[in-house]
């Protein structure tokens, strides 16, 4: 794997005939392999101001290509064999003997006082990041916030579900055949739970477009009389990317109704979709996708990293959809089969609640206007309202370890992040620097004479943070292994119960996150 930083550093590339291409990696993302026939990788690294350096990386016992990960968020280029054009399965007798090498070195070589050199990490140094505002950023925007609609009549879940103020709730329709030819009647199941809160509905057509349209037309026209409709995203269940034919026919037919709402198109996939199949966008109002970090690996790291990767794939849109918004709907932890994904236990830990405030962090850093996070009222959600024991796993995911038991629950950390961010609806974003991705997230808000900070430690070990601050003291509330008890039933109670003040010293209040903990720090603007 190649790192997404790679992106737009020159390459040297040795095929199999010995030919050498120079070129460089893309900065977007590349729809298809950006490189192929590959026997040797030679990339520049190091700063401009270092002196000249590459590093060869070799491959020996099949023919390699590369294909640009970032398409799934993946923060990686991969090279790998056999190349996906040749006919596969290959065919292996008994006894054939298969030999394939790897081989990597830096071009010039290493002074000699430096080869075997490794650098020492002392492990029990507790990280340390000092956390401010860039100077003289531009704001940022959130995008708006919206969860899949809720199908369960307790009053509880719809209780706090509108604590958090969703700016849309998600629904989708698609037609089913009863025979292979008529199609049923298109059903929008509008709940009741939250009128007021306006609808993204989603539908899914058939090659019986045109009738399913004016069904749906109907049925959209009698709703919208009790319920606005923010977007529609417009998908057929046979294409990867929604034909422009689609968006044309469904603009015809719903407007004649008088219903002008925003048509949106897309995929409802991976981003890879979108870009291979990138639609016309002359009938569109707006682009959507979905994202997940989990198509390729699954362990905590890897999911991490999809933060880099996130910003990108609204860049890439932005090049074939210039002006148009972006909503990214849904965002789950899990890949989907279907509109449900399988659930996921971390998504009921205090790593969810992490994962969750990096791609919100990564999504304004895109600029999208618009996300959906799903489910409501789930194990593949923010609370879970339909057992009296839910599996709910504290801080490290490890049943096994000390303090780590099951604990009977309903309200995931994840929902305290979105709770945050409700209070600062309308808000703009602060642009922060001083901490890196991989380890920690930082969020700031700014609405009115008010100042919130979002803190997320990523990782199994504690770190701590030199919050920068212009007040004397800051209110903090933390959710950590030591809290996490108090926060399963009441959310309310705990964001006003546990709160500490904390004095700054030169300007800077020290934070210590335990091992992924999620930290609040209020604080009065400046500006």
């Amino acid at each position: 794997l190649h790192p997404a930083s790679a992106a737009g550093v020159e390459v040297r590339i040795q095929h199999t005939d010995n030919s050498i291409e120079e070129g460089s990696l893309p900065d977007l993302i590349a729809p298809h392999q950006p490189l192929f026939d590959i026997r040797g990788i030679t990339h520049k690294v190091g700063a401009e101001s270092e002196p000249e350096r590459w590093l060869e990386t070799r491959f020996a016992g099949d023919v390699f290509e590369m294909e640009d990960q970032r398409n799934w968020t993946d923060a990686s280029f991969k090279t790998y064999s056999t190349p996906l054009s040749l006919p596969y399965p290959v065919p292996i007798t008994t006894g054939t003997k298969i030999q394939q090498s790897v081989s990597v070195r830096p071009v010039p070589p290493l002074p000699e006082p430096l080869r075997g050199v490794a650098r020492f990490v002392n492990r029990f140094i507790e990280p340390q990041f000092t956390v401010s505002a860039v100077s003289n950023a531009e704001t940022l925007d959130l995008p708006k916030i919206g969860f899949s609609q809720l199908t369960t009549q307790d009053k509880r879940a719809r209780s706090l579900m509108e604590a958090l103020k969703p700016n849309h709730l998600y629904l989708m329709t698609r037609a089913e055949r009863d025979d292979g030819n008529k199609p049923h009647s298109m059903i929008l199941n509008f709940t009741h739970a939250l009128p007021e809160v306006p609808r993204e509905v989603a539908i899914y057509l058939t090659n019986n477009a045109e009738d399913e349209l004016v069904d749906f037309m109907y049925q959209l026209a009698r709703a919208s009389q009790q319920h606005k409709i923010d977007r529609i995203l417009l998908f057929h269940r046979d294409e990867k990317s929604t034909d422009a034919k689609w968006v044309k026919l469904a603009k015809e037919i719903l407007r004649s109704a008088g219903i002008m709402a925003p048509i949106y198109a897309g995929t409802e996939g991976n981003f890879t979709e979108l870009n291979r199949n990138r639609p016309d966008v002359g009938d569109l109002d707006g682009v959507t996708y979905s994202i997940n970090p989990q198509v390729h690996a699954f362990d905590d790291a890897s999911i991490v990293e999809t933060f880099e990767a996130i910003p990108l794939t609204a860049e890439t849109v932005r090049s074939f959809a210039p002006g148009l918004p972006i909503s990214i709907s849904p965002v789950t932890l899990r890949p989907r089969d279907g509109m449900i994904p399988p659930g996921d236990p971390r998504q009921t830990t205090l790593f969810g609640a992490g994962w969750t405030l990096g791609v919100i962090e990564a999504l304004a850093r895109a600029g999208v206007q618009s996300t959906t996070f799903l489910s409501g009222a789930a194990q593949q959600g923010l609370m879970d309202i339909n057992t009296d024991a839910v599996p709910y796993r504290s801080a490290l995911w490890n049943q096994d370890a000390p303090g780590n038991q099951d604990l009977p629950g309903t309200i995931f950390p994840l929902y305290y992040v979105f709770r945050d961010l409700a209070d600062f609806q309308n808000g703009v974003v602060i642009p922060l620097e001083g901490f890196d991705r991989l380890q920690m997230i930082a969020l700031q808000l700014r609405k009115g004479d008010r100042m919130r900070t979002l803190y997320a430690n990523l990782t199994r070990k504690p770190l701590r943070v030199l919050h920068s601050t212009g007040q004397e003291t800051v209110t903090v509330l933390t959710l950590d292994e030591t809290t996490q008890k108090f926060s399963l039933t009441d959310p309310e109670a705990f964001r006003t119960s546990r709160l500490a003040t904390l004095s700054a010293k030169e300007k800077k209040v020290s934070i210590s996150l335990k091992p992924h903990a999620y930290v609040r720090v209020d604080e009065e603007s400046t500006v």
